[in-house]
């Protein structure tokens, strides 16, 4: 998968990370990786400075997904009909459609049905 991500930023691809994870946990691998942007779910911190455990506006999962990608792409200028999405669950199906490029990675038994009803890539690729 690895490759795949140095393949999409030698063709200039805007690489960005939509995860239901929180901020915190994504930001190494987000760093490690060089991605250009991450939307993903957000937790409030109190005044004490500390984690209250709430969201910040909306939880990034399942159809949440899709209106993000919606929202940056139109933000950015970026066709999402040019895009490709990568997941690995079915909760992901309403991103997976919203992109010219569906890729089902290692998917759930239910997203590896549907990838191969509708004619997308299945990639076992870790």
């Amino acid at each position: 998968m690895l490759e795949r991500v140095e393949e999409h930023r030698r063709r200039g691809d805007v690489l960005v990370i939509i995860s239901a994870s929180v901020d915190y946990l994504l930001e190494q691998p987000f760093n490690a990786l060089s991605f250009d942007h991450l939307l993903c779910t957000r937790l409030e911190t109190g005044p004490d400075g500390l984690g209250t455990g709430r969201p910040v506006g909306r939880v990034c999962v399942g159809p949440e997904k899709r209106v993000r990608a919606m929202e940056f792409a139109a933000a950015e200028g970026i066709d999402l009909a040019a895009s490709t999405a990568y997941a690995d669950h079915h909760s992901d199906l309403a991103l997976l459609e919203a992109v010219g490029h569906p890729v089902a990675v290692r998917p759930t038994a239910p997203l590896r049905r549907i990838a191969q009803e509708r004619g997308w890539e299945i990639s076992d690729l870790r």
